[in-house]
C-alpha cells in the first residue's frame, strides 16, 4: 500500500466485508466467521465501525521507482 497512491471511493460502510466474506448477508450478525481476521472485522462493524473502500493507482512512469514509495513524499 505504501507503493501506491490511495484514494477514496463512496462507499456503503460494509464493503470491507463482502471482500472478506464474497458475499452479503442481509444480517452481517448471520455471518459465519472461519478465519479470525472475518471475526475481527465483523466485530468492527458490529461495534458500529464503517469499513471503508479505496482505490489505487500506480503509473507506469513511476515503475522504475517501484520500491521508493514515490507516492508517499511530501511535495515541498
Amino acid at each position: 500500500m505504501r507503493e501506491l497512491y490511495l484514494f477514496p471511493v463512496i462507499s456503503s460502510g460494509d464493503d470491507g466485508l463482502l471482500s472478506i466474506f464474497c458475499c452479503r448477508y442481509d444480517d452481517w450478525m448471520q455471518a459465519s466467521c472461519e478465519t479470525r481476521l472475518q471475526r475481527a472485522l465483523l466485530d468492527l462493524y458490529c461495534d458500529g465501525t464503517p469499513l471503508r473502500c479505496g482505490g489505487t493507482v500506480f503509473l507506469r512512469e513511476d515503475l522504475a521507482r517501484f520500491g521508493e514509495q514515490v507516492y508517499r513524499r511530501r511535495l515541498l
